[in-house]
């Protein structure tokens, strides 16, 4: 009998990673790098949405992805806010003076306008609450010295080895190409 509760155990444990969207802080250990960041804003979802090479609009797994990352949020209460961590077609700039082409930072600029419109005119998500950050540039002197919510994400998402930084290891690179988006519920 044991062994049948703990294979069920494992089955659910697994199901439950294969699935891009994830509550945050359940009673299970946090599994990936962008949950742990999200617990550590007090979000309550997570989802991972992957876009086409070189293409802004959201393929069907997309929208599956936030239609189901909304409606998990719904279920669990009101949503508050909804942060949106887009990359283009390359990966986060690791040196604090490199810049991406202007060709990716607009196909993440495209792509982040993609989610907003989708958030709002498909799942009724108030575009108001929507924030999306372009991982595609890094933040701008001010940006940072003011600690502005964009820097304040990237500086999160550095620090959790999701995008790289100048002389830090342990990154996770392939975030090129997806979209992170991170769901707070209102208190």
């Amino acid at each position: 009998m044991k062994k049948i509760v703990i294979m069920s155990v494992a089955a659910l444990a697994l199901a439950a990673c294969s699935h891009g969207t994830k509550k945050v802080g359940e009673t299970a250990p946090l599994e990936t790098k962008a949950e742990k960041v999200a617990q550590k804003r007090g979000e309550h979802v997570v989802s991972k949405i992957t876009f086409d090479k070189g293409n802004a609009n959201l393929n069907s797994g997309a929208r599956g992805e936030l239609n189901k990352a909304v409606s998990q949020a719904r279920q669990m209460g009101e949503i508050d806010e909804v942060t949106v961590a887009v990359w283009s077609d390359m990966e986060y700039p690791a040196r604090k003076d490199a810049k991406l082409p202007k060709k990716q930072v607009d196909l993440a600029d495209s792509r982040g306008d993609k989610i907003e419109d989708f958030l709002a005119k498909d799942l009724d998500v108030s575009s108001y609450r929507v924030r999306v950050h372009n991982m595609g540039a890094k933040p701008n002197f001010l940006s940072e010295y003011f600690n502005t919510a964009d820097a304040e994400l990237k500086n999160e998402l550095t620090a959790m080895g999701i995008a790289p930084a100048d002389g830090r290891g342990n990154v996770v690179t392939g975030q090129a190409g997806k979209a992170l988006v991170f769901i707070k519920l209102k208190e």
